[in-house]
């Protein structure tokens, strides 16, 4: 078999011809193709960077939003707690107060029954140990207190009838009308026509 120059010639322009049909309707666009591929996913990876990066911007702001809420909340709840304080403190205060004063009162109120107490303990045992101690002298030495009532009721009857304006004469006549009675009683009945109310109360 013998290489026919010519043939070989038209296989290679054939070739060349087809190598070029092919590069311009296949491998360009296939190449074409390719690269924009490669370009959209480098835009995708770079945007996927970006986002990523925005994303842990985003975190980072959320994390920093999220101590300072933590921070309010802590402080709010010490505020809280200061002033449940001094409200607690407050009103234990007051009410310490509110308690002294009662106590301050109902010791002041026993005080004042305890000397109103007293002062009737005092008057009664007054009373009955006069009352007694007259029962006794009357029934120890009744002529010594009739002499003594004598006296004392000379000396009320001069005083009022000068003090209310009488005259000696009047005085001396109501002298001798008391010495005239002879008992207490009659001492007392006596006397309660020449003294005022208030000395006849008292004698």
């Amino acid at each position: 078999m013998q290489l026919n120059p010519l043939t070989f010639l038209f296989e290679i322009v054939n070739f060349l011809v087809l190598l070029f049909v092919l590069n311009r309707l296949v491998f360009r666009p296939l190449k074409r193709g390719i690269e924009e591929r490669r370009a959209e996913q480098a835009q995708t990876i770079a945007d996927a960077k970006t986002k990523l990066e925005q994303a842990r911007a985003l975190e980072q702001t959320l994390q920093g939003e999220r101590r300072a809420v933590v921070d309010i909340r802590d402080r709010a709840l010490r505020e809280a707690a200061e002033e449940a304080a001094g409200e607690r403190a407050r009103i234990l205060a007051q009410a310490r107060e509110d308690a002294a004063a009662e106590r301050a009162r109902a010791a002041r109120l026993l005080e004042s029954e305890r000397e109103a107490a007293e002062a009737w303990v005092r008057e009664v045992t007054i009373e009955r140990a006069t009352s007694v101690a007259g029962k006794m002298l009357l029934v120890l030495a009744p002529e010594a207190v009739e002499q003594a009532l004598r006296s004392r009721l000379l000396e009320e009857i001069a005083r009022s009838v000068v003090g209310h304006g009488g005259d000696a004469r009047k005085a001396k006549r109501s002298s001798s009308a008391a010495r005239g009675c002879r008992t207490t009683q009659a001492w007392r009945r006596c006397a309660r026509p020449s003294l005022p109310r208030s000395a006849a109360r008292r004698s």
